[in-house]
């Protein structure tokens, strides 16, 4: 499934990247605007030898913006995505997390808006024969009622929406920039 979602992606147009599983905890936490809330939860590693490599990302898109961070003097649209690891922390998993594979999809470009990435969604998932909903939430990397929660099947299995201009900002991102997660896993999950 992993490998179809990556042909599909590169169909409409996205780049693929690969990145690291461990970052900083100002990329995952502070530059994203979620200090002090649930989506903060993080792996962290005892004894780093690189505050660079301190915690487990619990999600892509801050990977993705580190790599639209450098990529300021490309020719926009930037298109990117990476199906990858992650680590949520899940006190009930022997380990006290669980590794899932993940999706996110960034584009940024002068344009870049909700529809956007939502029509992107919407093909994927038509593709992937999983009908889906998406209902509003509340999450501080994204601008108030840009984002919603993607749901299939009853399930919560990502997110999407544009990125709150903070964050751009803390990225040193000069463009507005939409994006994508979806938790591959769960999605094929069956009720």
């Amino acid at each position: 499934t992993s490998d179809r979602i990556r042909d599909l992606l590169v169909g409409f147009g996205f780049q693929e990247i690969f990145s690291n599983i461990m970052a900083s905890h100002q990329e995952l936490v502070d530059r994203m605007r979620i200090a002090e809330t649930d989506f903060a939860q993080l792996v962290e590693v005892d004894n780093v030898m690189s505050l660079s490599y301190s915690c487990l990302r619990q999600w892509i898109t801050p990977s993705l913006l580190q790599v639209e961070t450098n990529s300021s003097r490309a020719f926009y649209p930037h298109r990117m995505f990476e199906v990858g690891e992650v680590a949520i922390p899940d006190a009930s998993a022997d380990v006290g997390s669980r590794t899932v594979t993940m999706l996110g999809a960034v584009i940024a470009h002068a344009g870049a808006h909700f529809s956007e990435i939502h029509s992107c969604l919407d093909l994927l998932l038509y593709y992937l024969d999983r009908p889906f909903t998406l209902e509003p939430v509340d999450h501080p990397s994204f601008l108030d009622g840009r984002a919603g929660k993607i749901v299939s099947n009853g399930r919560v299995i990502g997110l999407l929406g544009e990125l709150h201009p903070e964050v751009l900002e803390h990225w040193q991102i000069g463009v507005p920039a939409v994006a994508l997660e979806v938790e591959i896993d769960r999605l094929l999950e069956e009720v």
